[in-house]
């Protein structure tokens, strides 16, 4: 192979990679959005929708939030499963850690709340995750191209819209005149 064929080789290549990213604006900041760094974002964001959801299920003291925190599991681990067939037919790594060290925190947090201040911490915490699971998506799913990969993004947030106008709900009801779930 020529020079000429190598420097045309790694240029093509480079285009490949190009229309692979995804931009996220955000803060003031660009950050390339892989279909890879995207999936292994969203398992991350599962796991921990998991994990709260199973200490608010436990810890809440109203039923609304218990019940929504059993519906947070739920859908994510069917969102979860969906996205790791996706992966898995894309060919797309996905990391094997549970949860990163920001979430990690959050949830350890959330467990050593006293009860009488887990429920507000809870939607709290619930309230900024969707913000930034919803930026993430819309980020991909504006620059991205059709795909399995994308229709995924565009049903998961829907989805996280609904997850969160019930968060809201469950922000402002008094806990008597709280909506059930």
């Amino acid at each position: 192979m020529t020079f000429k064929h190598l420097m045309l080789a790694g240029g093509m290549l480079g285009l490949m990679a190009i229309a692979r990213n995804v931009t996220r604006k955000g803060a003031g900041l660009t950050q390339k959005i892989t279909p890879e760094n995207l999936a292994g974002e969203l398992r991350i964001i599962g796991n921990f929708q998991k994990r709260v959801g199973a200490l608010a299920a436990e810890k809440s003291q109203r039923e609304a939030v218990r019940g929504f925190a059993r519906r947070m599991m739920d859908d994510h681990a069917r969102l979860s499963q969906r996205l790791e067939t996706i992966a898995i037919n894309e060919g797309l790594w996905m990391p094997g850690v549970d949860l990163d060290g920001l979430r990690t925190s959050l949830a350890d947090k959330l467990q050593r709340a006293p009860l009488s201040a887990f429920d507000a911490l809870y939607l709290q915490t619930q309230d900024n995750a969707h913000n930034d699971a919803i930026a993430l998506l819309e980020g991909f799913v504006a620059a991205s191209e059709a795909g399995a990969l994308k229709d995924f993004a565009e049903d998961a947030l829907n989805q996280l819209i609904d997850h969160q106008s019930h968060i809201r709900d469950l922000m402002t009801t008094q806990p008597e005149d709280a909506l059930a779930f």
